[in-house]
């Protein structure tokens, strides 16, 4: 895999983990964490993002993960679904 000299170790930490987890024996284990494809797309999409964040020695990462809880967290007074301001606000805790 080619991972343009970014995040390496933890890219490659998640190649691995991803192909284990494709494992025939963890079929059951993938069903209970998504059931349809489109949660298996967004489950790899936090994974991703959480092993990411784990990237310290990255400042254009740490300057984007500082934009995105600024703007997660801000006392904006927008109309906005309860539920998508909740999911914002786990995914940012996440990474």
């Amino acid at each position: 895999h080619v991972y343009h000299e970014k995040s390496v170790a933890e890219q490659n930490s998640i190649d691995m983990a991803w192909q284990l987890l494709q494992e025939d024996q963890f079929e059951d284990l993938r069903y209970c964490i998504c059931s349809t494809s489109a949660e298996l797309e967004r489950f790899r999409q936090l994974v991703v993002q959480a092993v990411l964040a784990t990237d310290i020695a990255d400042k254009e990462l740490k300057v984007l993960r500082n934009s995105r809880w600024d703007s997660a967290f801000a006392d904006v007074t927008r109309e906005e679904n309860p539920m998508d301001t909740v999911n914002r606000k786990a995914t940012i805790v996440i990474e």
